[in-house]
């Protein structure tokens, strides 16, 4: 790789690091607002779920703590996989391109963010019968849905683990270049 684009990326992962640092707190910050949120007032916390229909009374504690670890677990995802994108790219600021280190972060945010979309719909479900377990009978809700909003995030994140290995292979190559001079 000539030193130009080495330099180019290089400037690239240092901003790219910034940026994982910054949705990594958004995402955090986020999450302690829904559970100040969900611990306050859970009915317009959970209003955002389109659909239900809440009876705040009947909303128990057991319920809350099963929604705030339901939706915990998300937000450990998608933490991971950011925390792993951001040391990829501090593998990369560093110039370490071809190297195993790299593309194991590579595969590992993969992973996670495939782990977080797959656990997306099922987060859901659970959210909503969690929420409506108490309602009347006949009002109680089992809510399952999958559409584009969890299936590009799967294609992305195979996209990532893909790459990841082809990262492994180009580097077994440099490697067994490297050994011949």
């Amino acid at each position: 790789m000539s030193n130009e684009r080495m330099a180019a990326l290089q400037k690239l992962s240092r901003r790219m690091k910034l940026m994982c640092m910054v949705a990594l707190a958004i995402v955090l910050l986020a999450a302690l607002i829904a559970l100040q949120g969900l611990a306050t007032d859970p009915r317009a916390t959970l209003a955002g779920i389109d659909g239900i229909r809440l009876y705040p009374d009947r909303i128990g504690f057991w319920q809350l703590a099963g929604i705030a670890t339901i939706n915990g677990i998300s937000i450990l995802l998608v933490s991971a996989g950011l925390f792993a994108l951001w040391e990829m790219f501090s593998e990369f600021a560093d110039g370490e391109v071809l190297s195993r280190v790299p593309a194991r972060h590579m595969r590992q945010a993969g992973k996670f963010f495939f782990a977080t979309a797959i656990w997306g719909v099922f987060a859901h479900m659970a959210t909503v019968l969690l929420a409506t377990m108490n309602n009347p009978v006949g009002e109680r809700q089992l809510s399952i849905a999958v559409n584009s909003e969890q299936l590009f995030p799967i294609l992305l994140a195979g996209v990532l683990f893909a790459v990841g290995h082809v990262l492994t292979a180009a580097t077994e190559v440099d490697e067994e270049n490297k050994g011949f001079v």
